[in-house]
C-alpha cells in the first residue's frame, strides 16, 4: 500500500511551495495572521486509493502552527461534493491506483491537475475569518466537519 504516495507528494510539492506552504511528510501548512491552512495526501489503509484533505485551524483557538488534519477546526476532502460535483466522478477514477500496472505517471499528473485548483478554490473561499463566516452563514448546514467553537468565534448560531 501507498506505492504511489511519494510520487504524488513530489507532484504537488512545487505548487504548494510556490504559494508559501511548508511541507512535513504528506502535509503542507500555510500560516496566516488568523488561520493555518492545511493540505494533506492520505492513503486508504485498505487499498491503493488516495484522498486529499484540506483544513483550517484558527490561531485564536489554539497555539499550533503545524496542526494535524484532525486538529483543524474545519476539515473537508477535495473534491467536495457540494462545490466540485462535476469533478467527483473523474476523481474517483483517478484516485484509485489499485491493480494499476502502468500509466501511473500520467494518472498522477491528471490527478494533480484536478485536485490542485480545487484545493486552492477551497482555500480562497475559506481564507480568513470574514470569508469563513460568510461561507458558513450561506450554507447553513455544512457538509464538512466544523468544530462548534468556530461558530462561537465567528459569532454565528450553531446549526441545529
Amino acid at each position: 500500500m501507498a506505492r504511489y504516495k511519494k510520487a504524488l507528494i513530489e507532484a504537488f510539492k512545487p505548487h504548494f511551495k510556490e504559494h508559501g506552504f511548508t511541507k512535513k511528510d504528506a502535509t503542507w501548512h500555510l500560516v496566516g495572521a488568523e488561520t493555518v491552512h492545511l493540505f494533506n495526501i492520505q492513503t486508504s489503509q485498505w487499498s491503493e486509493s488516495y484522498y486529499f484533505n484540506v483544513g483550517v485551524y484558527f490561531r485564536a483557538l489554539g497555539p499550533l502552527t503545524s496542526p494535524a488534519g484532525h486538529h483543524c477546526h474545519i476539515q473537508a476532502r477535495i473534491p467536495d461534493g457540494k462545490f466540485h460535483v462535476a469533478s467527483v466522478k473523474s476523481y474517483a477514477e483517478l484516485s484509485d491506483f489499485e491493480g494499476l500496472e502502468f500509466g501511473a505517471e500520467e494518472r498522477i499528473v491528471q490527478l494533480k491537475n484536478l485536485i490542485y485548483p480545487l484545493a486552492f478554490d477551497w482555500f480562497e473561499r475559506f481564507k480568513d475569518s470574514a470569508s469563513i463566516k460568510r461561507e458558513l452563514f450561506q450554507i447553513k448546514r455544512p457538509w464538512m466537519a466544523v468544530n462548534k467553537t468556530v461558530y462561537s468565534l465567528l459569532n454565528l448560531e450553531f446549526p441545529s
